[in-house]
């Protein structure tokens, strides 16, 4: 469907653009969560303050369209955020225990080390 086309009316052109704007943060949220790749140069990665930064657009987005929109436009937003929401939960949820998994190996090491020093000492 083109955007530019004079058929289209204003209502339903901004509706096009609008959803297009949501799928942009989608595809954002979704690279930054290592989910699809980049596409500058294929890969995939993870950044999970920006799949933040993102999902918490969509939110606002979410927001200030709360009372604007048909129910299965609604209906879409609300479960693609949630989806997000939950992806990036999962995915915080798993580098806080990796931090805390590296910090008590980190810390184990420590008191082993210092633990051999005072038995050198002796």
């Amino acid at each position: 469907m083109d955007i530019n086309s004079k058929s289209l009316s204003k209502e339903k052109k901004n509706m096009l653009l609008f959803m297009m704007l949501i799928q942009q943060y989608e595809k954002i949220a979704r690279m930054n969560l290592g989910e699809v790749p980049n596409p500058v140069h294929n890969q995939v990665e993870e950044d999970l303050q920006s799949a933040r930064f993102a999902i918490d657009t969509l939110d606002m987005l979410r927001d200030f369209t709360q009372n604007n929109l048909n129910k299965e436009t609604r209906e879409y937003i609300d479960t693609l955020f949630n989806e997000l929401s939950a992806s990036l939960k999962t995915k915080s949820d798993a580098e806080e225990a990796r931090k805390k998994e590296e910090a008590d190996k980190q810390k184990k090491a420590d008191g082993d080390s210092a633990e051999q020093a005072a038995q050198s000492d002796e």
